[in-house]
């Protein structure tokens, strides 16, 4: 036994070096909840004047960036294109790390993770952080059940062979459950843009485009992300998990998509800064064009590396073809959404008016993350890399299709196409 684990770490050593390297970061991150659970939230940039900030900015993006796995799951179950099926199951995976992950980061910026069960025996119907707390469990719940067909086709049950036709009973339920994921995803998404978008008394935060637009621009970076994590873990493992063709047209989904998240976009900004008039709206603006990068990252980050480049590859089909090329598309679509997650996070919280009835104004206030707040970002990112990477290695992720030799990827690392145009 011990021999076989020593020929294991000689045969597979970069597998247990990236093991251990996240497990070391996991340690620094368990440091850091320890002190938030035994000093509280002053060990962080966080104040009374700014309350939300890195934390908050990591679970809006977490979300969105899971939402491939609702949007997959639409197009198989909804839409009928069961060639989907094939990306189904990272997809799902990709969605419970980012719900399971927001979950973490949410027991920290808490402050009293013991109370975490406030909201399921004490209902607030009225409250839109009550909704999205209850999304997040239901969603998490149902991603259990379309994930559990995947751990009874593992090799850890093959001696029990009840357990695979508990799976395959599981499975059954799949079509119901993937249906009831998309809607509850749909108001989790849109929800988590509606809790800004009705304070009237932060002029940036109040719109009533905000839930649209974070639905649009969840799908969008979500299949983005996807697609890179495929093509990603496709050159890790060095052989074909997904048909190129398949990840072509989920591209080209994600570039109608996104075009449609472009247009939603500048209409909103046209029509709250051009052609409407909303009460110490320009001053807050200005404030955060002076104070902070604001505008660069707003123009050149959530538009031209966010939206812009991405489609650029998406739209264009000997460009798209090259996996560098979608990897590209889908950094710049995830740094995209994590500036608009963070813009929107802060700017109605370090640029507000005054609560001066009798001498309104806008207040700057300055909020910057500790390493503290690094430290437990990092750790839920080492947490979602570890089960990702034990998913991948031993159990069915990417069912038979991952199983064959891709020996056109070293090719393609070296700029051969390998889908045709």
């Amino acid at each position: 036994m011990v021999a076989k684990v020593i020929n294991d770490v000689k045969q597979n050593r970069g597998f247990y070096i990236w093991m251990a390297f996240l497990l070391a970061v996991f340690g620094v991150a368990g440091v850091a909840a320890i002190l938030v659970w035994t000093r509280g939230l002053e060990v962080t940039g966080l104040s009374n004047e700014v309350p939300w900030g890195l934390w908050i900015t990591v679970d809006l993006s977490a979300v969105a960036l899971g939402s491939g796995s609702f949007a997959v799951a639409g197009l198989v179950y909804l839409f009928g294109a069961k060639r989907f099926a094939a990306v189904s199951r990272v997809a799902l995976l990709i969605g419970f790390l980012a719900d399971t992950g927001t979950a973490l980061v949410l027991l920290l910026d808490l402050g009293r993770p013991d109370n975490f069960y406030h909201p399921i025996i004490y209902w607030n119907t009225k409250s839109l952080l009550w909704v999205i707390t209850w999304s997040v469990i239901l969603y998490i719940t149902i991603l259990l059940i379309e994930l559990a067909p995947v751990l009874t086709e593992s090799k850890l049950f093959a001696r029990w062979p009840i357990v695979h036709r508990i799976g395959e009973e599981i499975h059954k339920a799949t079509p119901v459950a993937a249906f009831m994921g998309v809607v509850i995803s749909i108001i989790h998404l849109s929800a988590t843009g509606a809790t800004y978008g009705i304070l009237r008394g932060r002029p940036v935060w109040f719109d009533p485009a905000m839930p649209v637009i974070f639905l649009v621009s969840g799908i969008f970076a979500g299949i983005s992300f996807l697609i890179m994590v495929i093509v990603v873990t496709s050159w890790v493992m060095r052989r074909r998990l997904v048909d190129p063709n398949l990840l072509d047209q989920l591209a080209r989904i994600a570039g109608w998509v996104g075009v449609t998240c472009g247009i939603i976009r500048v209409i909103d900004l046209s029509a709250n800064h051009y052609f409407s008039y909303k009460p110490f709206l320009g001053e807050s603006i200005n404030l955060l064009y002076n104070m902070t990068p604001y505008s660069l990252a707003l123009t050149l980050g959530e538009f031209a590396f966010g939206l812009i480049i991405p489609l650029a590859i998406f739209f264009n089909p000997t460009v798209r073809v090259r996996f560098r090329n979608l990897v590209l598309a889908g950094v710049g679509a995830t740094t995209g959404l994590l500036l608009c997650r963070w813009n929107v996070t802060l700017t109605g919280l370090v640029a507000t008016v005054s609560y001066s009835p009798s001498a309104p104004s806008i207040n700057f206030f300055s909020y910057f993350p500790t390493w503290v707040e690094w430290a437990a970002v990092a750790g839920v990112l080492a947490y979602a890399g570890m089960v990702y990477t034990l998913a991948v290695r031993f159990l069915p992720i990417f069912g038979a299709e991952g199983e064959e030799e891709e020996t056109e990827l070293a090719a393609e690392r070296h700029h051969a196409p390998v889908v045709a145009a």
